[in-house]
């Protein structure tokens, strides 16, 4: 049962770093990176972002372009929810939630690296 549930976890996660490999821009300027975030948010115009840096992942010796760092924007309230990591392929962008941080995390573990990606990636 173990094994049948990592082997599910596998494939789901090669999956969600196939979206972003068959799909995205090649840009030098991080503005439209962020903006592919900044568009899901409930305030737009209140996302800050830091330690942001381009990577170059290769999956099979296909190369895509991201933009990884930290972002943080209010939530309903109003507040400032604190700063938390990010990956976007200028389309598509993941950033942990409540309910999806674990597969999330290891998207962006994956996809932040420059070089082909570890074998539990693909």
């Amino acid at each position: 049962m173990l094994l049948l549930t990592l082997l599910l976890l596998t494939s789901c996660l090669s999956a969600r770093i196939d979206e972003y490999f068959y799909s995205g821009i090649d840009s030098s300027s991080p503005q439209p990176y962020k903006e592919a975030i900044a568009d899901k948010m409930k305030d737009p115009d209140s996302v800050k972002f830091r330690r942001m840096k381009f990577y170059k992942p290769a999956k099979n010796g296909h190369r895509i372009i991201v933009l990884c760092g930290e972002l943080n924007a209010k939530n309903s309230l109003g507040g400032y929810v604190g700063y938390d990591a990010f990956v976007s392929n200028g389309y598509h962008a993941i950033t942990p939630t409540a309910r999806d941080s674990i597969s999330a995390n290891q998207v962006i573990e994956c996809l932040c690296r420059d070089g082909e990606m570890p074998a539990r990636c693909k």
